[in-house]
């Protein structure tokens, strides 16, 4: 069974996270897919941003949920761990989903919803898969697993996950409990034992973010179905 590889972010390692460069890299190298955050603005509009703030990955300060869509549109991508500022801007959803629309790519996104509610965010964005023929090749996920178990009630055709770091009590029967389809697991939880016995109860595993060579050469041998990380290109070379 072939390994997904999974775009963090899109090519996050090497370019802005959550950037369309680094959605395009992503694709251009190879990657079978792309992971990448929603959250949504003061007007409504969905956007693709990892933090609840700005303040982390952008040369703004303040909430994402205070901003309106002009006013995001203008602000710009920045390296977090190095403070380097790009060109990069923050996309809008269908910006991204219109340049996926045109490739044969996994679409992941999470909800970003956990910390912030955004009432009815799961409907705008079934909506938006829907408008780009795209909802037969998503998976929607989130830590924020009743929002998971929202998107298979207003669409029981598209793929969810549940995102996770830890040991889960009676797990099977709680992802069925939600209607997962897939496990999101840390990587630090994931074995063979573990990829084995989730597949024969009939998910699929996807797991995160894998970066290091020999954490990646370890979790391949263990036949999980995906592997979401920084760097797609260290990992299809690894393959």
């Amino acid at each position: 069974m072939k390994t997904n590889v999974l775009a963090h972010r899109g090519f996050s390692g090497r370019f802005p996270e959550n950037s369309m460069r680094a959605f395009r890299e992503a694709v251009a190298i190879g990657a079978d897919g792309v992971e990448f955050d929603v959250q949504r603005t003061r007007d409504g509009e969905l956007v693709v941003i990892h933090d609840e703030r700005l303040d982390y990955s952008t040369n703004s300060q303040g909430w994402v949920f205070d901003q309106s869509w002009a006013e995001l549109r203008t602000v710009r991508l920045r390296t977090r761990s190095k403070d380097i500022l790009h060109e990069d801007t923050v996309p809008h959803l269908e910006e991204v989903l219109g340049f996926l629309a045109d490739h044969d790519a996994v679409v992941n996104i999470e909800l970003k919803n956990g910390l912030i509610g955004y009432p009815d965010m799961e409907e705008q964005v079934i909506a938006a898969l829907r408008r780009f023929k795209l909802a037969d090749r998503a998976i929607v996920s989130s830590f924020n697993h009743a929002s998971v178990l929202k998107v298979k009630e207003i669409d029981s055709s598209i793929t969810t996950g549940i995102i996770f770091a830890g040991r889960l009590v009676d797990l099977w029967s709680y992802a069925r409990s939600v209607r997962a389809d897939a496990l999101h697991p840390d990587r630090g939880f994931v074995d063979a034992a573990f990829v084995r016995a989730a597949q024969d109860e009939g998910f699929l595993v996807n797991t995160y973010t894998v970066n290091d060579d020999l954490e990646m050469q370890r979790i391949l041998a263990t036949g999980i179905n995906g592997i979401i990380t920084n760097f797609p290109d260290r990992l299809l070379d690894l393959m």
